[in-house]
């Protein structure tokens, strides 16, 4: 009877948790993104999905900056671990970038880039091509190298 009330519990801690929106990263999230965005919760991170739709050729960026998309879901482990960095890394480098979170199993654009894991953060054009692609990083200084080294492959946008 043991193993069996063991076994329960560890069920319902690992399944019973949610995670909590939190309005300042709600609020930072909807700056970086330029435009309205919904939280969702879930077991292992709180998605705060953009509303709005991607670039694209047909609606390019107006401003003509880089969108850097954050595909994530509410059940990746490793987006909970960058949760602490992510948003305010991003917003240090608004001058020259847009930043999103899309929840990969809510949007089609995910399947548009052919994302199947998060995190994978996908760097595009003011026109919606991609020019580059990274995974999870594990601090903050990593993650700002990586939108560096990301952008740096795209080039310097037209203004």
């Amino acid at each position: 009877m043991f193993p069996v009330a063991v076994v329960g519990f560890y069920v319902l801690f690992e399944t019973a948790g949610t995670t909590s929106v939190d309005s300042a990263t709600e609020q930072l999230a909807a700056e970086n993104a330029g435009g309205q965005v919904q939280a969702f919760t879930g077991p292992q991170h709180t998605v705060y999905h953009y509303l709005g739709a991607l670039p694209s050729a047909s609606a390019p960026r107006a401003d003509r900056r880089l969108t850097l998309v954050w595909f994530s879901s509410t059940g990746c482990k490793d987006c909970k671990r960058m949760e602490p960095f992510v948003e305010t890394t991003a917003h240090e480098k608004l001058d020259r970038l847009a930043f999103v979170e899309k929840a990969i199993d809510r949007d089609a654009s995910a399947q548009r880039y052919g994302v199947t894991a998060a995190p994978t953060f996908v760097l595009l054009d003011a026109q919606g091509t991609e020019v580059a692609r990274f995974g999870f990083e594990p601090d903050a200084a990593s993650f700002s190298a990586a939108i560096e080294s990301a952008v740096s492959k795209a080039g310097a946008p037209d203004r």
